[in-house]
Order: structure tokens, then C-alpha cells, then sequence
């Protein structure tokens, strides 16, 4: 069997996305869902059978289906909450392909604020 994460180029397959006000006026709010996500991802990864059930419920799987599902997705799980800058660096040149922006002054810093999610994970150190 061949999993994604074996053959396929490691990006950054989501994140919290917001306009740069949000969390200047809203910081607790902000705090508030990456709290919520981190407990949610550590749940997932601690209770294995409880996610597997979920996954079997919420796609109407069987629960072998469900469980290779489950361990397909576990190695690309990001507990940390933040991404290494290559990762970042190939997220902002991907889009800009994309966009057919051949010259930009585009930096991480422009994208990216590790600020909140930092101080939930040390919040939830365990």
C-alpha cells in the first residue's frame, strides 16, 4: 500500500486563515478556536478508537475502512500548530504560480503569525 505522505511533496494542507484585523481586535477569539483545534487534534491522536468511531460514523464506514483512514491521515497530523518556513516559502510560491504573479515583494511575515498559536501550546502544555 503507498500512503500520500510517502510520495507526495509535503505543503501546507490548511490553517486558520483570517484578515490581519482579526486578530489585532479579537485575539481572545482566536486564541479561543486554536485552543479548541489543538484539543481537538491531541484527542484525536490520544483516543485512537474514539476518532476511528468518529470517522466511521461521519462517513458511514466500516470500521477497517474507517481505521485505514484514520492511520493514513495520523502522519500528516501537525500537533505543534506551526509549519517550518520551506513549508511556508512553498505555500506563498505555489499561490503566486497560481496567480501568474511572476514579481512580488511577498514575504512570510506577510502570511504568517505564529504569535497566538504559541502561547496556546505553552496554555496547554501537558
Amino acid at each position: 500500500m503507498v500512503l500520500g505522505p510517502d510520495v507526495l511533496p509535503r505543503f501546507v494542507e490548511n490553517g486558520l486563515v483570517m484578515r490581519p484585523a482579526k486578530p489585532r481586535d479579537n485575539p481572545d477569539q482566536v486564541r479561543r478556536m486554536l485552543r479548541a483545534f489543538v484539543r481537538g487534534l491531541r484527542y484525536a491522536v490520544d483516543r485512537p478508537g474514539d476518532a476511528i468511531a468518529l470517522i466511521q460514523k461521519g462517513w458511514n464506514l466500516d470500521r477497517e475502512t474507517a481505521q485505514v483512514a484514520y492511520e493514513a491521515v495520523l502522519p500528516t497530523y501537525n500537533q505543534s500548530g506551526e509549519s517550518s518556513d520551506e513549508l511556508i516559502a512553498a505555500a506563498i510560491k505555489r499561490a503566486q504560480q497560481d496567480a501568474k504573479i511572476t514579481q512580488s515583494s511577498f514575504a512570510q511575515k506577510d502570511f504568517v503569525d505564529w504569535t497566538i498559536i504559541r502561547t496556546v501550546q505553552r496554555e496547554l502544555t501537558r
